[in-house]
């Protein structure tokens, strides 16, 4: 859901993103980078960020490899209202629930 939402706010849309963050390195550097184009709303996690790791051969990907099975403990007021306010919601949990 990151890169969907970074293509639509580089695009020139305005996105919010509701997602589960951690304090780990890889969240830190998700904001990062996605905090200039949009707005993050994050969610209290249980475990770490997942963090999809694509591998390429020629310039095309051939596997993905995961890590990280962190679940978001709970909705917040602020995700809360992000969502009553959307013109539209993408969802994308890969199974996690």
């Amino acid at each position: 859901a990151a890169l969907t939402a970074y293509l639509a706010a580089r695009d020139g849309r305005d996105v919010t993103l509701v997602t589960g963050l951690d304090d780990g390195p890889a969240a830190r550097e998700l904001r990062r980078l996605l905090e200039p184009w949009l707005t993050l709303v994050p969610l209290p996690m249980s475990g770490e960020i997942s963090e999809k790791t694509r591998v390429l051969a020629q310039g095309r990907p051939v596997v993905r490899l995961d890590h990280g099975s962190g679940r978001a403990r709970r909705a917040t007021e602020e995700a809360r209202a992000a969502l009553a306010g959307a013109a539209a919601v993408l969802v994308s949990d890969y199974g996690r629930g």
